[in-house]
Protein backbone atom coordinates (compact mmCIF):
# COMPACT_ATOMS: atom_id res chain seq x y z
CA UNK A 1 0.00 0.00 0.00
CA UNK A 2 2.78 2.46 0.82
CA UNK A 3 4.23 2.29 -2.70
CA UNK A 4 0.74 2.75 -4.17
CA UNK A 5 0.13 5.86 -2.07
CA UNK A 6 3.50 7.32 -3.03
CA UNK A 7 2.58 6.99 -6.70
CA UNK A 8 -0.49 9.23 -6.38
CA UNK A 9 0.27 11.54 -3.42
CA UNK A 10 1.85 14.32 -5.56
CA UNK A 11 -1.37 14.58 -7.60
CA UNK A 12 -4.09 14.22 -4.96
CA UNK A 13 -5.24 16.92 -2.54
CA UNK A 14 -6.86 14.44 -0.18
CA UNK A 15 -6.51 10.66 0.35
CA UNK A 16 -8.46 8.45 2.71
CA UNK A 17 -7.99 4.76 3.48
CA UNK A 18 -11.00 2.57 4.21
CA UNK A 19 -9.98 -0.63 5.99
CA UNK A 20 -11.34 -3.61 7.89
CA UNK A 21 -9.74 -5.84 10.52
CA UNK A 22 -11.49 -8.84 8.93
CA UNK A 23 -11.42 -10.45 5.48
CA UNK A 24 -14.53 -11.07 3.39
CA UNK A 25 -14.69 -14.56 4.90
CA UNK A 26 -14.55 -13.25 8.49
CA UNK A 27 -10.89 -14.08 9.12
CA UNK A 28 -9.15 -11.71 11.54
CA UNK A 29 -6.02 -9.97 10.34
CA UNK A 30 -2.85 -11.60 11.75
CA UNK A 31 -1.42 -8.12 12.43
CA UNK A 32 -2.95 -4.97 13.90
CA UNK A 33 -3.73 -2.79 10.90
CA UNK A 34 -4.65 0.57 12.45
CA UNK A 35 -1.14 1.53 13.72
CA UNK A 36 0.32 0.82 10.27
CA UNK A 37 -2.25 3.08 8.61
CA UNK A 38 -1.86 5.80 11.24
CA UNK A 39 1.86 5.82 10.46
CA UNK A 40 1.08 6.42 6.77
CA UNK A 41 -1.04 9.44 7.78
CA UNK A 42 1.71 10.71 10.08
CA UNK A 43 4.17 10.58 7.16
CA UNK A 44 1.79 12.50 4.91
CA UNK A 45 0.95 9.66 2.53
CA UNK A 46 -2.74 9.77 3.47
CA UNK A 47 -5.04 12.22 5.24
CA UNK A 48 -7.65 10.06 6.98
CA UNK A 49 -8.22 6.45 8.06
CA UNK A 50 -11.76 5.06 8.20
CA UNK A 51 -12.72 1.69 9.65
CA UNK A 52 -15.30 -0.39 7.84
CA UNK A 53 -17.22 -3.23 9.52
CA UNK A 54 -17.97 -6.06 7.12
CA UNK A 55 -21.46 -7.53 7.11
CA UNK A 56 -20.66 -11.21 6.49
CA UNK A 57 -24.31 -11.92 5.66
CA UNK A 58 -24.38 -9.40 2.83
CA UNK A 59 -23.32 -10.06 -0.77
CA UNK A 60 -19.73 -9.15 -1.58
CA UNK A 61 -20.69 -6.76 -4.40
CA UNK A 62 -23.01 -4.86 -2.05
CA UNK A 63 -20.30 -4.67 0.60
CA UNK A 64 -17.75 -3.45 -1.95
CA UNK A 65 -20.03 -0.57 -2.88
CA UNK A 66 -20.80 0.21 0.76
CA UNK A 67 -17.08 0.33 1.56
CA UNK A 68 -16.34 2.66 -1.35
CA UNK A 69 -19.28 4.91 -0.43
CA UNK A 70 -17.75 5.40 3.03
CA UNK A 71 -14.63 6.77 1.36
CA UNK A 72 -16.70 8.95 -0.97
CA UNK A 73 -18.66 10.55 1.86
CA UNK A 74 -15.41 11.36 3.66
CA UNK A 75 -14.02 12.93 0.46
CA UNK A 76 -17.11 15.12 0.17
CA UNK A 77 -16.72 16.22 3.80
CA UNK A 78 -13.12 17.17 2.95
CA UNK A 79 -14.38 19.40 0.15
CA UNK A 80 -13.43 17.21 -2.83
CA UNK A 81 -15.14 17.75 -6.21
CA UNK A 82 -13.65 14.66 -7.89
CA UNK A 83 -12.96 11.15 -6.64
CA UNK A 84 -10.83 8.24 -7.80
CA UNK A 85 -11.30 4.93 -5.98
CA UNK A 86 -8.33 2.54 -5.81
CA UNK A 87 -7.23 -0.76 -4.32
CA UNK A 88 -3.84 -1.19 -2.66
CA UNK A 89 -2.40 -3.15 -5.62
CA UNK A 90 -3.07 -0.33 -8.10
CA UNK A 91 -0.57 2.34 -9.17
CA UNK A 92 -0.30 5.39 -11.42
CA UNK A 93 2.71 7.23 -12.79
CA UNK A 94 2.41 10.65 -11.15
CA UNK A 95 3.31 12.73 -14.22
CA UNK A 96 0.78 10.87 -16.37
CA UNK A 97 -1.90 11.18 -13.70
CA UNK A 98 -1.27 14.92 -13.40
CA UNK A 99 -1.76 15.32 -17.17
CA UNK A 100 -4.91 13.20 -17.05
CA UNK A 101 -6.30 15.32 -14.20
CA UNK A 102 -5.53 18.56 -16.02
CA UNK A 103 -7.20 17.27 -19.19
CA UNK A 104 -10.32 16.33 -17.21
CA UNK A 105 -10.58 19.71 -15.46
CA UNK A 106 -9.91 21.78 -18.57
CA UNK A 107 -12.59 19.97 -20.58
CA UNK A 108 -15.05 19.60 -17.69
CA UNK A 109 -15.18 15.80 -18.01
CA UNK A 110 -17.38 14.30 -15.29
CA UNK A 111 -16.61 10.57 -15.67
CA UNK A 112 -13.29 9.22 -16.93
CA UNK A 113 -11.83 5.78 -17.62
CA UNK A 114 -8.42 4.43 -18.58
CA UNK A 115 -6.96 1.05 -19.48
CA UNK A 116 -5.02 -1.32 -17.23
CA UNK A 117 -1.44 -2.51 -17.51
CA UNK A 118 -1.07 -5.90 -15.80
CA UNK A 119 2.04 -7.18 -14.02
CA UNK A 120 3.14 -10.59 -12.78
CA UNK A 121 5.53 -8.93 -10.32
CA UNK A 122 7.43 -5.60 -10.07
CA UNK A 123 9.87 -6.67 -12.79
CA UNK A 124 7.59 -8.55 -15.20
CA UNK A 125 4.75 -7.10 -17.25
CA UNK A 126 2.17 -9.04 -19.25
CA UNK A 127 1.80 -8.33 -22.96
CA UNK A 128 -1.86 -9.11 -23.79
CA UNK A 129 -2.75 -10.13 -27.31
CA UNK A 130 -5.10 -7.79 -29.19
CA UNK A 131 -8.46 -7.75 -27.43
CA UNK A 132 -7.30 -10.23 -24.79
CA UNK A 133 -7.76 -7.84 -21.89
CA UNK A 134 -9.99 -5.03 -23.08
CA UNK A 135 -10.77 -3.82 -19.57
CA UNK A 136 -10.86 -0.37 -18.01
CA UNK A 137 -10.88 1.27 -14.61
CA UNK A 138 -12.81 4.39 -13.64
CA UNK A 139 -10.45 7.22 -12.73
CA UNK A 140 -11.43 10.76 -11.65
CA UNK A 141 -15.19 11.33 -11.49
CA UNK A 142 -17.24 14.35 -10.50
CA UNK A 143 -19.02 13.79 -7.18
CA UNK A 144 -21.70 15.54 -5.15
CA UNK A 145 -24.00 14.64 -2.26
CA UNK A 146 -26.15 12.52 -4.59
CA UNK A 147 -23.25 10.37 -5.84
CA UNK A 148 -23.17 6.64 -5.17
CA UNK A 149 -21.05 3.70 -6.25
CA UNK A 150 -22.84 1.13 -8.38
CA UNK A 151 -24.04 3.11 -11.38
CA UNK A 152 -25.69 1.33 -14.31
CA UNK A 153 -24.31 3.42 -17.20
CA UNK A 154 -21.74 1.31 -19.06
CA UNK A 155 -19.42 3.58 -20.98
CA UNK A 156 -16.47 1.19 -20.74
CA UNK A 157 -16.04 -2.37 -19.53
CA UNK A 158 -15.07 -2.08 -15.87
CA UNK A 159 -15.84 -3.34 -12.37
CA UNK A 160 -19.55 -2.52 -11.78
CA UNK A 161 -18.95 -1.91 -8.06
CA UNK A 162 -16.60 0.95 -8.99
CA UNK A 163 -18.87 2.80 -11.40
CA UNK A 164 -19.93 6.10 -9.84
CA UNK A 165 -23.44 7.35 -10.46
CA UNK A 166 -23.74 11.11 -10.01
CA UNK A 167 -26.84 13.23 -10.62
CA UNK A 168 -25.70 15.85 -13.14
CA UNK A 169 -27.62 17.87 -15.70
CA UNK A 170 -25.05 17.27 -18.44
CA UNK A 171 -22.65 14.40 -17.65
CA UNK A 172 -19.57 14.18 -19.85
CA UNK A 173 -17.88 10.80 -20.24
CA UNK A 174 -14.40 10.20 -21.62
CA UNK A 175 -12.33 7.04 -22.16
CA UNK A 176 -8.55 7.55 -22.16
CA UNK A 177 -6.64 5.13 -24.38
CA UNK A 178 -3.16 6.53 -23.83
CA UNK A 179 -2.97 6.50 -20.01
CA UNK A 180 -2.87 3.44 -17.78
CA UNK A 181 -3.49 2.17 -14.29
CA UNK A 182 -0.72 -0.28 -13.38
CA UNK A 183 -2.18 -3.34 -11.70
CA UNK A 184 -0.36 -6.01 -9.64
CA UNK A 185 -3.23 -8.39 -8.73
CA UNK A 186 -1.02 -11.46 -8.20
CA UNK A 187 1.91 -9.87 -6.39
CA UNK A 188 1.36 -10.59 -2.71
CA UNK A 189 2.88 -12.80 -0.06
CA UNK A 190 -0.40 -14.59 0.59
CA UNK A 191 -2.01 -14.97 -2.84
CA UNK A 192 -3.66 -18.21 -1.72
CA UNK A 193 -5.79 -16.29 0.79
CA UNK A 194 -7.53 -14.54 -2.11
CA UNK A 195 -8.86 -17.95 -3.12
CA UNK A 196 -9.43 -19.11 0.45
CA UNK A 197 -11.56 -16.07 1.34
CA UNK A 198 -13.83 -16.75 -1.62
CA UNK A 199 -13.98 -20.43 -0.74
CA UNK A 200 -14.95 -19.78 2.89
CA UNK A 201 -17.81 -17.60 1.68
CA UNK A 202 -18.95 -20.64 -0.33
CA UNK A 203 -18.67 -18.69 -3.56
CA UNK A 204 -17.45 -21.54 -5.76
CA UNK A 205 -18.08 -19.66 -9.00
CA UNK A 206 -15.92 -16.74 -7.88
CA UNK A 207 -13.09 -19.09 -6.94
CA UNK A 208 -13.27 -20.80 -10.32
CA UNK A 209 -13.32 -17.46 -12.15
CA UNK A 210 -10.28 -16.12 -10.27
CA UNK A 211 -8.31 -19.33 -10.78
CA UNK A 212 -9.26 -19.47 -14.48
CA UNK A 213 -8.24 -15.83 -14.93
CA UNK A 214 -4.92 -16.49 -13.17
CA UNK A 215 -4.20 -19.52 -15.33
CA UNK A 216 -5.25 -17.65 -18.47
CA UNK A 217 -2.84 -14.82 -17.69
CA UNK A 218 0.02 -17.33 -17.40
CA UNK A 219 -0.36 -18.09 -21.10
CA UNK A 220 0.36 -14.47 -22.06
CA UNK A 221 3.89 -13.38 -22.97
CA UNK A 222 5.81 -11.49 -20.29
CA UNK A 223 8.41 -8.77 -20.77
CA UNK A 224 11.06 -7.70 -18.28
CA UNK A 225 10.56 -4.19 -16.92
CA UNK A 226 12.04 -2.04 -14.24
CA UNK A 227 10.57 -1.76 -10.75
CA UNK A 228 9.05 1.62 -11.61
CA UNK A 229 7.22 2.02 -8.30
CA UNK A 230 10.10 0.88 -6.10
CA UNK A 231 8.05 -1.96 -4.66
CA UNK A 232 9.53 -4.36 -2.08
CA UNK A 233 10.75 -7.66 -3.53
CA UNK A 234 9.69 -10.87 -1.78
Amino acid sequence: MEASLKSIRPVCDYINIVYSEESWSGEKSPVEIKPILDDLVARGLADEVLEYKIDSKSKKAREQKRKRNIGMKAALRAGCDYLMSMDSDEFYIADELEKLKSYILERKITHSYCKLMLYENPNKMYIPSKGAYNYYVQTFCKINRFSRFGGNIRVARCDPTRRIHTWLRIPKYFVFEGWYMHHYPFYRKDLCTKYENLSRRKNKRSVEEVVAWREGMKSLPVVECGNIFDMPIF
